[in-house]
Formats: C-alpha cells, structure tokens, sequence
C-alpha cells in the first residue's frame, strides 16, 4: 500500500468519504467530486469519464515528473493527521471477501499435517523443493476445496494482514499450465502491481529482487519477487516507500536474465544503491544458484554496451 492521502488533500482538497478520498477529476469538466482514490487499493477512479490508474502514474501525469521525483514528494509529505480530516479507517475490502468465497484457501500448519492425501503430496512436492513445514507455514501457503486449483500449491500474497492477491502452482508434472491467477475482477490489483513478501522483506535495510515466487524462497526473507524481469512504477514506488537502503537484483542464469538485470538496475540505480547478483547456473530458489555466483555493483558503462550489442 502507498498512502499518498497528504497529496490529494493538499493537491485537490480531498475529502474522505466511505473509505475513499473524494475529489474534483482533473482530467474532465467536473465539479461534484466525482475522482476517488481507495488508500488501500492504491487507485485513483473518475466515475464521470472513467480515467482509471494507480495513484503513482496519477501522480507522475499530474506532475509531469518521474517515478523517483514522485517518490520525493510522497517522502516529504506530512502525515495526513496534521488535517482537520476524519481519522482514515480502512475497512475490510469487499474484494477479501468474493476472493475467499471463491478460492476456499486452507493455510497448511503443523496441526493438519496428517490430513488428506492432497496435503501429503503437496508437502512431498515442496520438500522437494527444500521448502519444508516452517518454511510452509511462514509463508502461508495452503490448498483450495475449489476444483479450479484442485492438485496445486495456493501462494497467497498478503499486505497488511489482508489477502490481496493469490497464484495456484501445480503439483503435477503433466500438466500444462504451471500458474493459475484469480479471475478477472476478483481482485482490484494485478501482478504488475505486487512485490510478492513485501511485509516480510521490508524488516530488513536490504532487499533482494527477483523474478518468481519460488525464488524468494532460495533467496531468503528479505527477498521480493517482481512476477517477471521488468518493474512497473508501483512497483518501484512501492519498494522505495517501504524504506530499503539497498537493493540486490538476482535473476535466474542466462544472457537473457543478466539483460534484464542490468536494465532494471540502470532504473534503480538512480533512486537506491542496486547491486547485481550473476548466477552461474540455475535460478535463486536453488541453494547452488545462489551460492555459484558473482555479485557487482551497477555499471552504467556496462549498460551502454549491452544497449549496443542489441
């Protein structure tokens, strides 16, 4: 969550109305506050001409500024209750709720490991994969009753204690589709809006980036999967709000994923001291990956070769 209820009130005389800061739309000819931006969701929405966005590209289009400069402002903003404004209290989303009617999620814990045959298989799985029970129950993940994720590994994304986004990993080696994702409109956020573990990760100075859930698992507590090789704004806002000093980008292996980290640290790199991670071999969820590596910092000299041997 990024709370940039100061900007809105100083900006456009929010006022906070049913959980949502209420405002004039900038974008039409609007007088009844017909622009909302939900703190929790991280979205702005006109009800009038239907602009929709997440409040740092809103804010980025605004100010004609970029994602570090729109960060600066967010640093510097003083607290929401210095404003003779309602105490902002967030309420249970609607959205926690059609998910869990419609995913039946059942967290694995030491207590139900001689459940069903299901649960057996899914700990073997993942056993497999060097993540054992504590590991199970630290990152919550569970099974579903629903036949849609039947035979697959529920990975919840949790932000502040609320269930906001989940993936479905199968357990079988046959089949196609290794991730299933919420239907449309289960959820008000998609992938290029999350950083899997942020609340874990963020009790540490530095973070590790990178690509997939399973990932964070190899790299350690203090690690954030992207869902992919490239960040969106939110995600970068997102990362410099939660207050890390220093960042690490580790990738799998391969000349296509070190392209990729060095473009993504050419971004970082202005904003926070980024380092880069090499693998060898294999990805981070393997203990060998992480540890058959070389870690250097950002180069931009580095980066302009790579730009030119495109």
């Amino acid at each position: 969550m990024i709370d940039a209820s100061s900007y809105v009130v100083t900006k456009f005389k929010a006022e906070l109305i049913n959980d949502n800061w209420q405002f004039n739309c900038p974008f039409c000819n609007d007088s009844k506050n017909h622009m909302g931006y939900h703190v929790e969701k991280s979205v702005v929405n006109c009800f009038k001409c239907s602009y929709s966005n997440s409040i740092i590209n809103f804010m980025m289009e605004i100010e004609d500024k970029t994602v570090g400069e729109v960060w600066q402002i967010i640093k510097t903003m003083p607290r929401i209750d210095r404003y003779q404004q309602t105490r902002y209290k967030p309420s249970i989303l609607k959205d926690d709720l059609t998910a869990s009617k419609h995913l039946l999620y059942k967290p694995i814990t030491k207590s139900n490991l001689n459940g069903s045959y299901t649960v057996k298989i899914a700990l073997r799985y993942l056993k497999k994969r060097n993540i054992h029970i504590n590991d199970v129950e630290r990152w919550g993940l569970g099974l579903s009753d629903n036949p849609m994720y039947q035979d697959r590994i529920i990975i919840p994304f949790i932000e502040d204690g609320k269930l906001i986004y989940f993936q479905a990993r199968t357990i079988k080696h046959n089949n196609k589709m290794k991730y299933l994702f919420p239907p449309n409109n289960t959820f008000s956020v998609g992938k290029s809006d999350l950083l899997y573990n942020i609340g874990m990760a963020s009790r540490f100075d530095e973070v590790n980036i990178v690509e997939g859930v399973f990932d964070v698992y190899g790299a350690g507590k203090n690690s954030v999967a992207i869902l992919g090789k490239k960040m969106s704004n939110t995600q970068i806002a997102k990362l410099l709000y939660t207050g890390f000093k220093r960042v690490k980008i580790i990738f799998d292996s391969g000349d296509i994923e070190y392209k990729a980290a060095i473009e993504l640290a050419g971004q970082l790199n202005e904003l926070i001291p980024t380092k880069i991670v090499r693998l060898r071999k294999g990805d981070p969820s393997s203990n060998k990956g992480i540890s058959n590596s070389t870690t250097k910092n950002y180069s931009f000299k580095e980066h302009l070769r790579m730009k030119m041997s495109k």
